[in-house]
């Protein structure tokens, strides 16, 4: 993998978002739907960061329980700040694999619908919606690129 150039998964297709949304309860946020529409998933889209594609969601018992692990740590240690987090009240939409990191939306009929939140057995971020997600996975690895180029210019590397 390394050196090599990911790309994102081919499209899903309308029938086949609408379907999940069916099979799930639940409208997805529409910036979510449009990124659906033009990537079924991305693998490595950060790091070890999958963007997952919709099988996955509806097949996700690995990633389920990566939530869970999140969830039940925060609600260990911030209860009072974490009871918003419940495995139903959660979409998984990214997952490390490597690592314990999940990325959620807050699904709709919740306060904060829609926010995308980074779990790594504690709230590391949160942006206001999946696109903001998107673009700030975008920044993580310009940021990344410029620090290897960095150290490989300094013989670091």
């Amino acid at each position: 993998m390394y050196g090599s150039i990911i790309y994102p998964e081919v499209r899903a297709t309308l029938r086949q978002v609408k379907d999940a949304e069916r099979q799930l309860g639940f409208e997805f946020p529409e910036d979510y739907k449009d990124f659906l529409l033009h990537a079924n998933g991305w693998n490595c889209f950060y790091q070890y960061v999958d963007v997952l594609p919709l099988h996955d969601l509806l097949n996700a018992s690995d990633i389920h329980r990566s939530i869970m692990y999140n969830v039940e740590f925060m609600l260990k240690y911030e209860p009072a700040e974490g009871q918003w987090l419940d495995q139903k009240n959660l979409l998984p939409v990214a997952t490390d694999t490597h690592n314990v990191d999940t990325f959620v939306l807050i699904i709709p009929g919740n306060p904060n619908a829609g926010t995308a939140v980074w779990l790594s057995g504690d709230e590391i971020d949160r942006f206001p919606s999946f696109h903001e997600f998107y673009l700030s996975m975008l920044d993580y690895n310009r940021l990344e690129v410029k620090t290897l180029k960095e150290e490989l210019e300094a013989g670091e590397g």
